[in-house]
């Protein structure tokens, strides 16, 4: 309860904010509204030619890429709040962190939401997946909607825990810009189906070790039945063992830390 009141008092200071900045809002809605209508219609012009990509028709995959943008709204909320840990752990500002009588998990992850701008940004993607659901032949109950739920915050902290696990380098190396590129290349492959990777052993390797498909492929497959249940449970099951490391990482972490500030 205590959390969710300050959870709650982030959100109230962040709709504040954008309140006072309307015209750079209204900006950022028109950019990335626009930046999603292009990657929809790319993929309706790739799709008059073919008929399927993977063994995803043209509704399955602007469903898969409306699911890659509702994930990226709740993964860049916490990368946004992960991006001033790491540069906290240079400026001394990591040591306000440590004082605060807060789990730091929660202040590295989730310390400032904007949920105006997160929904606002979900309007578009959610519009694309009403209609593409209803051209589909396969019917979707109330049961898939709800995984879906599940499996779309499942996919963020997948996304947030992994580049956690990789910022925390930070505590022995301070400056670690250099890694973004993997957590982009990441974040490219979840976005495609996963039956791309025709060797099991590959498609094991981007769900386990570099975990790719569970952040956006998975909500998507749960959605569209394209989903068995041994897979829903891995997938499920690679959420809770990156948070686990994530826990153990910040714990190791703690230990090489010093005050930049001291």
């Amino acid at each position: 309860m205590k959390y969710l009141k300050i959870f709650a008092e982030r959100c109230k200071m962040d709709i504040m904010s954008t309140a006072i900045y309307r015209a750079n809002f209204i900006f950022w809605f028109m950019q990335g509204t626009i930046n999603s209508l292009l990657q929809y219609i790319c993929i309706s012009f790739i799709y008059g030619s073919v008929d399927s990509i993977a063994g995803w028709n043209e509704h399955e995959m602007l469903i898969l890429i409306a699911t890659t943008h509702i994930v990226s709204g709740v993964r860049d909320i916490i990368c946004g709040n992960q991006n001033r840990f790491v540069y906290g752990i240079a400026s001394g500002g990591f040591d306000r962190m440590i004082i605060k009588p807060l789990n730091l998990m929660f202040q590295i992850n989730v310390a400032s939401v904007n949920p105006i701008t997160l929904l606002m940004g979900w309007v578009l993607p959610f519009s694309i997946i009403f209609v593409q659901a209803g051209q589909l032949e396969t019917h979707i109950g109330t049961v898939q909607i709800l995984l879906y739920i599940i499996f779309i915050f499942n996919g963020a902290i997948v996304a947030g825990t992994f580049r956690f696990i990789l910022y925390s380098l930070a505590f022995v190396y301070i400056k670690i810009d250099g890694i973004d590129n993997l957590t982009y290349i990441i974040n490219d492959i979840s976005g495609k189906p996963k039956e791309i990777f025709t060797n099991k052993y590959l498609r094991m390797f981007f769900t386990f070790i570099l975990p790719a498909v569970p952040i956006v492929n998975a909500p998507a497959a749960v959605l569209l039945q394209k989903c068995t249940v041994f897979e829903m449970l891995c997938y499920l099951g690679v959420g809770i063992l990156f948070s686990v490391l994530a826990i153990i990482t910040l714990r190791l972490g703690m230990r090489k830390y010093n005050s930049a500030s001291s």
